[in-house]
């Protein structure tokens, strides 16, 4: 990755002005001889034990956040705080960045990231990482709720921004989920670009999602629960004209065990849903098409398959048929065979019990995930702004956090792979590049070792020589015989002496499960059961699946089954890209848009796995400052420039003074 100097530049905290000393005002407390400081690098001593004190110091007297120079950490407390009102607003407006008079607070940011849009006319991006649980969606809405109130205010302005803001419960309804570790966890990637005029008003804005976990929909672990979308549904008055029942009686929603999420109130969250797609722009119509797909996917979990053999039977509710808008025969047809085009000619053939179980599965995965794309286009056509209004954009990447389940599958090797991705990028721009430019100019310098996890991504998403992905690809699209096992067996022969990749050795090897590789993460060590990952990775579903949705009266399913369009089959279609494959495109071309930004950064921290409030487990807490790098953050800054930029901008700014 090419060093792009102008994204790379500092815009130091105001601590460092001043020299390397700590000022009285950025010391909170003193513990014996060590102080606790607002912005790391004016410790005393840059060790791992510093910093974890540090962080614990401050969360005993109820601060969250600190600084690294302009990098923010935040530890979730796992309580609400009064620190976010208008009055905390108006504090922070405008004062000098990084104001060591001042509390850390993630508005310091926000207001240096819209002062420098604003008065520089440069698109930024907010770049919020950290593992599953840390807070990371907070700290996005923070963000979004600063800006929208720091900036112009106008009777066009404010509409704009009350559809902003009101994206938020619409996103994290469809695409949020209680988890082991979260109780309200993102279950797909969301970048938005906050879009602002010639005059820094907010314009309008553009949501891209990435790879939401569909396989929540049919299955979930124990203690967790499907998308929070269909609680709420159930929790409203939507319950009875849908004719649905209690959450605990469908199969999609009752696998976790939990129905209920202590501290949420489903029935508050739908009604301040549907105030947000009301706000965004969602019509009546399209609101109540909504409603019946997830009543539909519901419906479909509860389907009995009866029979033997190719002859296969289907018991199911005939509230199904009449929600989608189809016949049951046309239903029960395209849940039973599989249609093929072989010289032009459709041949069918019935499916096993088996197959029909997956089949019904997979149609209930393809409904809702192609349902919340829908939803974001759908957002984006009622907020994005015309090209020729936008001057410059405010980026803010809130993507699902590092995870280590008890059972990992595919969708935690690619949330996994993106995390690989953003440290990589962290790497790049924090530890390596700016070494890397004093090395360029000349100054003299002392290496700081660090931890480059490039290796990691190559062994992932390399196409020559063949890496995970490659090898994926090349064993679920080959002909003749193909199993999950195969793929694992070609991971071990051609990667397995990769010091960051463990697979069985032989038949006596005890170490790890015969269908398990496990991969040394920058974040620690993760095994994956491959089981699955073929089938994931292919993504297809029938086409006689895809052909009943697309004649079902629903125009939401029209829109979203363009395939099931039967009288264009006969056409050659070129193969669609694997699921694995598309994501690491994807990730390689969201980089490749965060480089075109100058980027801040905000480190979120999980203080402990209880979700207790204002508790810090320093196990948890020094595992993670280890791998998120803040101890080697903190050096590059110590020892570095806390203000950095381009000579012709420099000149642009300053020539003045000099006549």
């Amino acid at each position: 990755m090419p060093i792009k100097r102008s994204n790379s530049m500092i815009r130091g905290s105001a601590h460092t002005v001043h020299g390397t000393h700590a000022r009285p005002e950025s010391l909170v407390m003193s513990d014996g001889p060590f102080k606790v400081v607002y912005d790391m690098i004016l410790m005393d001593e840059v060790t791992e034990d510093a910093v974890v004190r540090n962080l614990a110091g401050l969360l005993t007297k109820g601060i969250i956040y600190c600084y690294i120079g302009n990098v923010v950490v935040s530890v979730n407390p796992f309580k609400s705080l009064n620190i976010y009102d208008k009055g905390t607003i108006t504090k922070y407006r405008e004062r000098s960045s990084f104001d060591p008079k001042l509390s850390p607070h993630i508005f310091t940011l926000a207001d240096n990231v819209f002062n420098d849009l604003k008065h520089q006319g440069r698109d930024q991006v907010i770049i919020i990482s950290g593992e599953s649980g840390a807070g990371k969606t907070e700290a996005s809405k923070k963000i979004m709720q600063y800006v929208a109130a720091v900036s112009g205010s106008t009777a066009t302005v404010d509409a704009i921004k009350s559809k902003l803001l009101s994206t938020n419960p619409v996103l994290e309804a469809f695409g949020n989920a209680k988890t082991t570790r979260n109780d309200n966890s993102s279950r797909f990637g969301k970048y938005m670009d906050l879009q602002f005029n010639y005059m820094a008003d907010p314009a309008g804005g553009f949501v891209t999602t990435y790879l939401l976990e569909k396989a929540r929909v049919v299955r979930q672990a124990q203690g967790e629960r499907n998308f929070h979308v269909f609680y709420q549904l159930i929790s409203s008055g939507k319950k009875s004209t849908l004719k649905l029942q209690d959450a605990a009686k469908y199969r999609y929603l009752n696998a976790g065990g939990t129905t209920r999420v202590a501290g949420m109130n489903d029935n508050k969250e739908f009604q301040d849903m549907v105030k947000g797609l009301n706000a965004v722009g969602f019509s009546e119509d399209e609101q109540s098409e909504m409603w019946k797909i997830l009543a539909v996917v519901l419906l479909l979990g509860e389907v009995k398959v009866e029979g033997t053999g190719s002859t296969v039977a289907l018991r199911m509710d005939p509230a199904l048929g009449t929600l989608l808008g189809v016949e049951d025969s046309a239903l029960t047809a395209g849940l039973t065979n599989n249609t093929r085009v072989v010289g032009g000619q459709q041949t069918a053939s019935p499916l096993s019990r088996e197959q029909t179980q997956d089949a019904i599965d997979s149609l209930a995965k393809a409904m809702y995930q192609r349902t919340f794309m829908w939803v974001a286009q759908r957002i984006n056509q009622n907020i994005a702004a015309d090209a020729s209004e936008v001057k410059a954009v405010i980026g803010v990447l809130d993507i699902y956090g590092f995870e280590i389940f008890q059972h990992n599958s595919f969708e935690q090797f690619c949330i996994n792979y993106c995390n690989e991705s953003l440290q990589q990028l962290f790497i790049e721009l924090t530890l390596r590049a700016e070494q890397d430019e004093y090395i360029a100019e000349g100054i003299e310098w002392e290496p700081i070792e660090y931890f480059n996890n490039k290796a990691i991504c190559d062994m992932i998403d390399s196409k020559r020589p063949a890496g995970i992905v490659a090898l994926l690809d090349e064993e679920s699209i080959r002909p003749g015989e193909k199993s999950d096992v195969l793929w694992l067996e070609k991971i071990g022969k051609s990667l397995g002496s990769h010091k960051h990749l463990k697979v069985r050795q032989g038949m006596a090897d005890k170490s790890i499960g015969a269908t398990e590789f496990c991969i040394v993460h920058y974040a620690g060590d993760v095994v994956y059961d491959c089981t699955g990952f073929l089938d994931k990775n292919a993504d297809t579903l029938y086409k006689d699946l895809a052909r009943v949705m697309f004649k079902a009266s629903n125009t939401i399913l029209n829109e979203c089954f363009p395939e099931g369009d039967d009288t264009k089959w006969s056409g050659a279609t070129k193969r669609p890209p694997t699921a694995g494959r598309a994501f690491v495109d994807s990730m390689k071309s969201m980089i490749n848009l965060l480089n075109t930004k100058i980027p801040s950064y905000v480190r979120c921290i999980k203080s402990n796995d209880k979700k207790q409030p204002m508790t810090l487990n320093n196990d948890m807490l020094r595992h993670q400052v280890q791998y998120l790098g803040l101890v080697e953050n903190i050096r590059v800054r110590r020892a570095g420039f806390c203000f950095r930029q381009p000579f012709d901008e420099f000149k642009s700014r300053y020539a003045l003074l000099s006549k």
